[in-house]
C-alpha cells in the first residue's frame, strides 16, 4: 500500500525523511513528486544528494516529467545549496533555499516561469567557465522575478562567500549585475538573521564580489597620526578599498584612523590598546585575510610598541612618507618571517657592543638625524641601571636612508639583537630610539613579545620609560 505523501503534514514528511524512515519509499515517493509542495520537494531532492541516496532514475525521470538521462545527470552530478532573500505576496521578507545541480542535458526547475531567469545565468558562467551545460534548480517555495540569479550565480564559484552575507539581484548574460524590488523587506530580514544584505545597486558586475573574494588577503589602509592633518587618502587612492570593506564586511572609516593626540603618561597604553583592539577587529571581520597597508605619524618609540602588538603572520605594507617628495614610500613585507630570519652578513649596518660588565643590555636604534649614544649612557648613568650598550646604526649617512633600505636595515638590526641576547643571558633588555619610523615598527615585529624589557621615549632632553613589553604582551595574550 502506497501512501498520498503530499497529504503528509509538512513537519512529519521532513522527520520521517530525514530520520531515514522514508528510505525504502523513495522512488515512490519521486512519483508522487509534482503533489509536493516546493517545500518538500527541495527537502526530498536536498536529502537523496547530501545523503547519496540511490534511488532509481526512472523513478525520478517519471515524478519530474523529464527524460530519463537529465533525471540520471540530477542524481549524479555536482551540486551546491544556497539560500537568498525575497519577499512574499504581503510584502514580508522571507528566507528561499535552493539546490543546483550542474551540467544537465536541459535546465530544469520546479517552480513554473524561472527557466527563462536560470538560461541567462547558464549562458553567463559557461562563458566563464564554470559549467558545461544546463542548470537544475529546485527551490523550496514559489518565486517570481530574478532576484535570485545573483545568489545563484556566486553558488557556483569556488570562491567562499561570508555566510553572512545575502545576495539579491539580477542577472544578465554579460554578468551585469540587474536591479531588483523589494530591498527594505529583504534588508529587515537580513537583519533579523544576523546577516547582511549587499545591495545590488552599489554593485555593477559580478565580478566586483568574487575578484574580492578571490584574493588571499586584503590590502586594507590603515592610520595612525598625532593629528588630524594626516588623513586616509594621503596613503594614495583609497575609496575603492573603503567601498568594498564596508559594503562586504561592515568595516567603517572611523576604524582605520587612530589619532594618538599628545603621548604622555597613560596615553602610551591606551593608544596600544586602540591599535591591538582594532587591528585584531580587522582581521576577524576580514576572516584572517588582513593585510595592514599601514602609516605611522608619531614617535619612532610608538612604531616599534605597534610593531610588536602586530604579531599576526600574514604579510603588510608600511607607508614610509619621504620629506623630500612629498609622498609615501611602500615598504611592502610578505611575511614577519623575513625581518625574523638571521642575516649572515651585515652589509647596510654597523652594530657596536659596549660590554659593560651589565645585568642588563640596552638596544640603540639610530638612523635618523642624531645619534643618542652619549644621552642614553647618562640616562642608563642616572637611573642606576647596570647595562651593556648595543649600538645600531647604518653604514650610511644617518637621516639620509634610502626607503629601499629599510627593509634590510631592519632585518640587521633584528640579527643584531637576538645575536647579542644569545651571547648572553640577560636580566632586561632597554629600548632607545633615534631611527626612521619605518625601522622601528619592522624591529618591532621582528623583536615580538618575549623576554623582559622596557620602551624609552626622549622627550625635553632626557628619556623616559613609557612603556613595557610584558605589557604589550599580555594585551596579545589576553587578545584586547
Amino acid at each position: 500500500m502506497w501512501w498520498n505523501y503530499s497529504l503528509f503534514m509538512e513537519e512529519d514528511f521532513i522527520g520521517f525523511l530525514k530520520s531515514g524512515e522514508l528510505d525504502d519509499s523513495l522512488e515512490e515517493v519521486f512519483r508522487q513528486f509534482k503533489d509536493l509542495s516546493p517545500k518538500l520537494q527541495y527537502e526530498l531532492v536536498s536529502y537523496v544528494k547530501e545523503k547519496k541516496k540511490l534511488v532509481e532514475a526512472s523513478a525520478v525521470a517519471e515524478g519530474l516529467g523529464i527524460r530519463q538521462k537529465v533525471a540520471e545527470e540530477i542524481l549524479s552530478n555536482d551540486f551546491k545549496s544556497f539560500s537568498f532573500p525575497a519577499v512574499d505576496s504581503e510584502g514580508k521578507g522571507v528566507e528561499v533555499k535552493a539546490i543546483v545541480i550542474k551540467d544537465l542535458q536541459n535546465t530544469y526547475s520546479n517552480v513554473e516561469g524561472l527557466k527563462r531567469y536560470i538560461k541567462e545565468v547558464e549562458a553567463f558562467l559557461r562563458g566563464e567557465g564554470l559549467i558545461k551545460g544546463s542548470l537544475g534548480v529546485i527551490f523550496d517555495r514559489n518565486i517570481t522575478g530574478r532576484s535570485f540569479q545573483l545568489p545563484l550565480a556566486l553558488a557556483l564559484y569556488p570562491e567562499r562567500i561570508p555566510d553572512e552575507l545575502c545576495f539579491t539581484g539580477g542577472l544578465d548574460k554579460k554578468g551585469n549585475i540587474l536591479k531588483v524590488d523589494g530591498l527594505r523587506a529583504k534588508e529587515s530580514l537580513c537583519k533579523e538573521k544576523g546577516k547582511r544584505l549587499i545591495n545590488p545597486m552599489e554593485l555593477k558586475h559580478i565580478r566586483e564580489v568574487v575578484g574580492w573574494f578571490r584574493k588571499p588577503f586584503v590590502e586594507v589602509p590603515f592610520l595612525v597620526s598625532k593629528d588630524t592633518n594626516t588623513r586616509l587618502e594621503d596613503l594614495g587612492e583609497v575609496e575603492r578599498t573603503l567601498k568594498y570593506i564596508k559594503l562586504f564586511h561592515g568595516i567603517q572609516r572611523e576604524e582605520l584612523e587612530l589619532y594618538t593626540g599628545r603621548l604622555e603618561g597613560e596615553a602610551w597604553k591606551e593608544v596600544c590598546i586602540r591599535f591591538n583592539t582594532a587591528v585584531r577587529e580587522l582581521e576577524r571581520k576580514l576572516k584572517n585575510r588582513l593585510k595592514l597597508s599601514i602609516a605611522i605619524n608619531g614617535p619612532a618609540t610608538l612604531a616599534f610598541a605597534l610593531g610588536v602588538l602586530y604579531t599576526s603572520k600574514k604579510p603588510f605594507i608600511f607607508n614610509h612618507f619621504v620629506h623630500g617628495e612629498g609622498r609615501y614610500f611602500p615598504i611592502e613585507v610578505v611575511h614577519t618571517r623575513e625581518l625574523k630570519e638571521l642575516v649572515e652578513d651585515f652589509e647596510h649596518t654597523a652594530p657596536e657592543l659596549m660590554d659593560r660588565g651589565g645585568k642588563d643590555i640596552a638596544v640603540i636604534l639610530t638612523g635618523a638625524h642624531h645619534a643618542s649614544f652619549r644621552d642614553v649612557e647618562s640616562f642608563l648613568e642616572k637611573q642606576g641601571i647596570s647595562a651593556d650598550i648595543l649600538m645600531l646604526k647604518p653604514l650610511r649617512e644617518q637621516g639620509n636612508i634610502p626607503p629601499e633600505l629599510h627593509k634590510h636595515i631592519a632585518k640587521e638590526y633584528a640579527t643584531g639583537i637576538q645575536r647579542v641576547k644569545e651571547s648572553k643571558s640577560y636580566e632586561s633588555i632597554h629600548f632607545f630610539f633615534s631611527v626612521p619610523i619605518s625601522i622601528a615598527f619592522m624591529v618591532g615585529t621582528a623583536y615580538g613579545h618575549y623576554g623582559h624589557g622596557y620602551i624609552y621615549n626622549y622627550e625635553k632632553n632626557t628619556y623616559t620609560k613609557v612603556l613595557e613589553i610584558g605589557f604589550l604582551r599580555s594585551l596579545i595574550e589576553k587578545g584586547q
